[in-house]
């Protein structure tokens, strides 16, 4: 039986389950709001859509059949007529004409901009140097202790006879790591070759140890939610996904059960969309289902 579940964040924060359960033999299907009873169907095998309101919104619970595979998801209908999208509608507009009236504004600010990065073209072109400096690469362990915390790691490495140690700081341009970081997870590390002690760690560029330590935790998460799969062909999948979209996609498939609005970059509908990719279906049928 499949099963899935989906948290919608209401009026005032509070939050709905939505559950749904489809039996694999017999078609059934039960939908739950909060373990209300929504609806009851039988003998469903193909596409079809369930509709409901939660609070004044449209919502809509999708089974979508693929070749011998069903998919499921849930979304806000925002195109129906309803009470609230037509206030959403109004206020859509709203935001247009603010947007349009600050255009003028944001050229202006382009422009001192564009002059603001000229006077720093000098600056620039020296971090470009010292960059390109860090010609040099090895393995760093992260460690997460107590000099560690929310807005930064301490990670080690290896340079002949010495190792060193330095801390990495995540700032609001820094990109979120694809996966928790945890003690011992290995990246790569360029420092410059007459200084080792001045290094840069990569938290997109995983070692192949640490390659494969996150296929074996996805494969683990995508066979428990999936028991039925078959665990070759799940670490085939996976070995494609980091091919061909890096951490990105292993990560689509570790978040897969998670919401939007709890994880933004990678969740159940990245994950979907990443599946359901008709040239990583290609790819799949070619290296892993033959």
């Amino acid at each position: 039986m499949s099963q899935y579940t989906w948290t919608y964040v209401g009026g005032g924060g509070k939050n709905y389950k939505v559950s749904l359960f489809h039996g694999r033999k017999t078609g059934h299907v039960l939908l739950l709001l909060d373990g209300h009873i929504l609806q009851i169907d039988f003998s469903i095998r193909d596409s079809k859509t369930y509709a409901f309101f939660i609070e004044d919104e449209f919502c809509e619970v999708h089974l979508e059949r693929k070749g011998e595979e069903m998919y499921y998801f849930f979304e806000i209908n925002k195109k129906v007529d309803t009470p609230r999208n037509r206030d959403r509608r109004k206020r859509d507009r709203k935001y247009l004409g603010q947007s349009l009236a600050f255009f003028g504004l944001l050229v202006v600010l382009a422009i001192v901009a564009s002059l603001a990065f000229l006077a720093y073209d000098k600056k620039l072109d020296q971090k470009r140097m010292q960059a390109s400096a860090y010609s040099d690469s090895t393995k760093a362990w992260v460690q997460l202790d107590t000099l560690s915390n929310s807005s930064s790691i301490r990670y080690f490495y290896v340079v002949g006879a010495d190792t060193y140690s330095q801390f990495y700081f995540f700032d609001r341009d820094s990109p979120p790591p694809d996966f928790p970081l945890e003690t011992g997870d290995e990246f790569l590390v360029r420092f410059h070759p007459a200084r080792p002690d001045l290094g840069r760690i990569y938290l997109s560029q995983p070692s192949p140890e640490q390659v494969r330590k996150y296929i074996d935790k996805v494969a683990a998460l995508h066979l428990s939610l999936h028991p039925e799969d078959h665990p070759p062909h799940v670490r085939c999948t996976l070995e494609q996904a980091f091919e061909r979209h890096g951490l990105a996609g292993l990560a689509d498939f570790y978040y897969q059960n998670e919401a939007p609005e709890a994880s933004p970059l990678h969740n159940q509908n990245s994950y979907l969309r990443l599946v359901r990719d008709p040239e990583f279906q290609q790819i799949l049928a070619t290296r892993c289902w033959n």
